[in-house]
């Protein structure tokens, strides 16, 4: 094994455990699951840091781990779209570019991706309305998106951390 491979291995490995430790960091707690936290931001830094393909890898190792240690679990299609789909195409957000612009335009198209994944898990798991589940699920994805867009922008100049 390249020794670059396993240091991205590595990587993917600490950013998820960090992302999922960040999900008991909450701002806000819905009733019936979803929060306001910066538990994306690890999965962004990494999709900016490595690449896209990195970045979802570590979305699907942190939704696994939710879903694995402590996820409510109804259906395998449930917990693909809340947990496996959900996070990994959060390693979506470079796809526009690292300038600031355009950075944060592809953190809001991974979250909104995000949400529709939790949108229409809400419809056809949960069995609810799709105008009730928007307005369950968008909120906190919501605040969610602007915290980790507020705290990722001045991260991003850090040259040490943001570079391979």
């Amino acid at each position: 094994m390249k020794r670059e491979s396993l240091t991205i291995m590595i990587e993917i490995a600490v950013m998820a455990a960090v992302a999922y430790v960040l999900g008991y960091v909450k701002l806000y707690q819905m009733p019936n699951g979803g929060s306001v936290s910066l538990e994306m931001l690890p999965v962004v830094i990494m999709a900016f840091r490595r690449g896209v393909r990195p970045g979802i890898i570590t979305g699907i190792l942190l939704g696994a781990l939710q879903a694995l240690l402590g996820g409510y679990i109804a259906s395998f299609t449930q917990v693909a779209l809340d947990y496996i789909i959900a996070f990994g195409v959060i390693g979506l957000s470079s796809v526009y570019g690292k300038s600031t612009p355009r950075a944060v335009i592809g953190i809001v198209f991974a979250c909104l991706l995000r949400f529709a994944s939790h949108t229409v898990v809400g419809v056809y798991a949960w069995e609810a309305t799709w105008g009730g589940s928007i307005a369950y699920n968008g909120p906190y994805m919501f605040f969610s998106t602007i915290i980790v867009i507020l705290v990722f922008i001045p991260l991003s100049k850090n040259k040490q951390l943001m570079s391979e």
